[in-house]
């Protein structure tokens, strides 16, 4: 096959060439990573080419796989172990175990990890392995790349900006690690914003601005080699470069391929178009690779071409000869990449808009037919030829497939992105019932994803399901109204209207009929948790063995697991607290571990991070605190593993709240502080969070801060949520008793909340209320209402156990 032409001789830039290889020395004071951010064709990647002793462990990102969860590095690894496509089993077991001796360790659990994000490299569906097991994934990707790293010293992440959600997270966790290894970052970025983790001070930001014309006119005479140039020309082509070595080399390989005579083309466009005129195969090839995107396998362009094979290869030998492509690796085999994005951009450009469209669908149809490995595992870029062939209803069920597959594996950014981008293709679709019908299952899958990515009152959340709403109400039907009433329920809750979503939750079981199993699963579950934050601890429980004894896990599993939340896991975790505040602590700590042992089946992080969340609050009301500091470890860990900001807040709080429990106060206090402000942040819903930080403040004698949480209380509690109305009313009178006020106040405050918990039947906060009234004077107790302690009508059956299959 030709060869590419040489890389033009290095120019200009010694200052910028200097402070690179500092970096890469680890000189003192050097940042560990330095991000070299200009325009398009500027000279990032040919800069740091030069400033490399030995290559460095690349990643390339992509704009066409921004939302495929880990396609960056799973390229980088698929090509570190020289996986191929026609590798059988044993062959790719031996190279995937080979990497792993030389980096993490070829363990059973490794390989089963590694085996199963590098699974697009044999054909099958790419992406991150199943949810659960996405916390273990980033330390073994983090060992395999700092290992790598350590190795040759610098990792090189092409087009950051590009760089896909999860990759992104991957690598801002291991920049500790990279650092304690001296192991230097350089990365590459368009202008714009710089990402949080390459920002000072773990960072440094290296801007590339354009040659200045004696530099220019050296890299042209470079390129010309030993011709000789007239004089305008060679000042023509220095000035149409606009300073971008890029386009420079580019406009004097036009003008070249064109005869070296007669004038310089002004545009890219123009030069490239007289650089492929003269390739008789190639030519027609380039257009059909631009179509396809910057990079993609060589078979797919070869298939497409509608050449014989041998006449294919030699399109493509013109082509990496003259430098446009240039061969390389890829999840699917032997591939092609541009030489850089300008050239594709470019080439594509010269298309007829016609043709354009008729070349991606072109491509979508023949990916279909013969690649369908490739249409499977990348519904992403399936769904953008489809988009671009002007096809919006065939786009649309892709972006819906690649947003399902992200949200699965628990990748819920790039699931909101692509979920927006299947509205975006829904809404150019022809109007009617069909288009409304795949409207509101987009929007419905947009709330969740939301929910998960940013929180419960995610800017975009509450419009969405309004939105989805309206579209279920025209549309009609109980299968298309139960899921948006859902989402409204969930704005309801998540702003603390608990009353109104309560009687909203009622209104909603009332609309269902005894032959609508599910909807009436999902009705009884919006009941009880309702109820139970309304206090009603009997209704919750009554509403939670409706549910239970409805379920059956083979027939209704997968359908509670329609939306953000697992409703199945809601109603373990639901009983879980009703026994906790009825003091039963036995039955508490079953039903914990039955929600606990679903969520880690499932493998759905949300519903994981949720149960742990609550699982850590009830160990703290039951003063378990090893308990509570080993639960948030684990919250601690899939919250590192995964961009859940919302949830860090809660981690905070804990750890925090503990360590005060501990005597330290002056390390836990603010940390706790820290969590507080960052819920508050998130917007986060619900009371007893504020009751643990007004805890810890009266603990470290903060009485102001601690006034001041309480005071965030009240409000919530008027709307409705009073379940842990005790707990105010006990934390009030001790607030009132360390400012040194009356005790006849505080046992006011004490006999409000006994009678609240009382009424409620939660035993726990009734004992812990008792005994604070115990500890006061003599008279500064009022007179105990005659009911006190008789408590609401209670269940006389015993409770029902849940053995994972059924109810008894």
């Amino acid at each position: 096959m030709a060869g590419a032409p040489p890389p033009t001789p290095f120019v200009g830039r010694a200052a910028e060439l200097a402070q690179l290889r500092a970096a890469l020395a680890c000189e003192a004071g050097t940042p560990a990573a330095l991000l070299i951010r200009g325009e398009p064709g500027i000279g990032k990647s040919r800069l740091i080419e030069e400033a490399l002793a030995s290559p460095a462990l690349e990643l390339h990102a992509s704009p066409f796989a921004t939302r495929s969860p880990f396609h960056t590095i799973r390229l980088a690894l698929a090509r570190e172990a020289g996986l191929r496509p026609e590798d059988d089993a044993a062959a790719r077991r031996a190279k995937i175990e080979t990497l792993l001796a030389a980096t993490a360790g070829a363990t059973k659990g490794n390989f089963a990890l590694a085996a199963a994000l590098l699974e697009g490299d044999s054909g099958e569906e790419a992406g991150a392995p199943p949810p659960g097991e996405r916390a273990q994934l980033m330390h073994l990707l983090g060992e395999i790349l700092g290992t790598l790293g350590a190795r040759r010293g610098a990792i090189v992440v092409e087009d950051v900006q590009w760089l896909d959600p999860s990759s992104a997270e991957l690598m801002q966790g291991l920049m500790p690690q990279l650092a304690a290894r001296g192991v230097t970052l350089l990365a590459t970025a368009l202008p714009g914003p710089v990402p949080a983790w390459l920002a000072p001070p773990a960072g440094a930001v290296l801007p590339l601005g354009r040659l200045h014309a004696a530099a220019l006119e050296a890299l042209v005479a470079a390129v010309v080699g030993g011709a000789t140039l007239p004089p305008e020309a060679l000042a023509a082509l220095a000035a149409g470069s606009q300073g971008l070595p890029l386009l420079a080399e580019e406009l004097v390989r036009g003008y070249l391929d064109a005869g070296g005579t007669g004038p310089v083309f002004p545009t890219l466009d123009e030069a490239l178009r007289a650089r492929l005129a003269p390739l008789p195969r190639g030519g027609a090839l380039a257009g059909i690779a631009a179509a396809i995107g910057r990079s993609f396998p060589r078979a797919l362009l070869a298939g497409l071409s509608g050449l014989p094979e041998a006449e294919a290869e030699a399109g493509v030998e013109e082509l990496v000869g003259t430098g446009i492509l240039a061969p390389t690796t890829g999840p699917f085999g032997d591939a092609l990449r541009f030489r850089h994005t300008l050239v594709r951009d470019a080439i594509y450009r010269l298309l007829p808009a016609e043709e354009a469209a008729a070349l991606h669908a072109s491509i979508a149809d023949t990916l279909e037919a013969r690649f369908p490995a490739i249409a499977r595992a990348q519904p992403q870029m399936m769904a953008m030829q489809r988009q671009a062939a002007g096809e919006p209803d065939k786009a649309a069920l892709e972006w819906t497939r690649a947003g399902r597959d992200a949200f699965r594996r628990s990748a819920y950014a790039e699931a909101v992105g692509f979920f927006r981008q299947g509205l975006e293709a829904t809404e150019a679709t022809e109007p009617g019932a069909a288009r409304d019908e795949r409207e509101l299952d987009l929007r419905l899958s947009l709330i969740g994803a939301l929910i998960c990515a940013e929180g419960y009152l995610a800017d975009d959340a509450g419009a969405e399901t309004e939105r989805a709403v309206a579209l279920a109400e025209r549309l009609g039907g109980p299968a298309r109204l139960m899921p948006a009433m859902q989402a409204r329920w969930v704005q309801l809750g998540a702003a603390n209207k608990v009353r109104a979503s309560r009687d909203f939750a009622r209104h909603v079981l009332a609309a269902t009929t005894l032959e609508e199993v599910e909807h009436r699963l999902v009705a009884h579950r919006m009941c009880g948790t309702s109820s139970l934050f309304y206090g009603d601890l009997h209704d919750a429980l009554r509403h939670y063995r409706a549910f239970m004894a409805l379920f059956d896990p083979a027939r209704h599993a997968e359908a509670m697991r329609g939306s953000h939340s697992d409703h199945t896991a809601f109603v373990l975790l639901g009983l879980s607290e009703v026994h906790t505040l009825r003091g039963e602590t036995e039955d508490a700590a079953t039903w914990r571990e039955k929600a606990r042992d679903w969520t880690r089946q499932s493998g759905r992080v949300h519903d994981e991070c949720h149960v742990l969340a609550f699982a850590i609050l009830h160990a703290c009301l039951l003063r378990r605190d090893t308990e509570a500091r080993r639960q948030t470890r684990l919250l601690e860990t899939l919250t590192a593993a995964h961009a859940l900001p919302n949830w860090i807040g809660y981690r905070d709080l804990f750890d925090g709240v503990l360590l005060c429990r501990e005597g330290d106060s002056a390390s836990g206090l603010p940390i706790a502080r820290r969590g507080v402000e960052a819920l508050v942040a998130a917007r986060a819903f619900g009371s007893w969070w504020y009751l643990l930080h007004a805890e810890a403040c009266l603990g470290a004698g903060a009485l102001d801060e601690a006034a001041e949480t309480l005071a965030r209380v009240r409000p919530i509690m008027e709307l409705g949520d009073v379940r842990f109305g005790g707990e105010y009313h006990r934390l009030a009178a001790r607030l009132v008793l360390a400012r040194g006020g009356d005790a006849t106040e505080a046992g006011r405050e004490l006999m409000a909340g006994l009678a609240l918990a009382d009424r409620q039947g939660a035993t726990l906060l009734c004992q812990a209320l008792s005994e604070e009234i115990a500890a006061l004077p003599p008279g500064a107790v009022p007179p105990a209402p005659s009911d006190l302690m008789r408590g609401p009508a209670r269940a006389t059956a015993a409770p029902r156990r849940w053995t994972g299959g059924r109810v008894v």
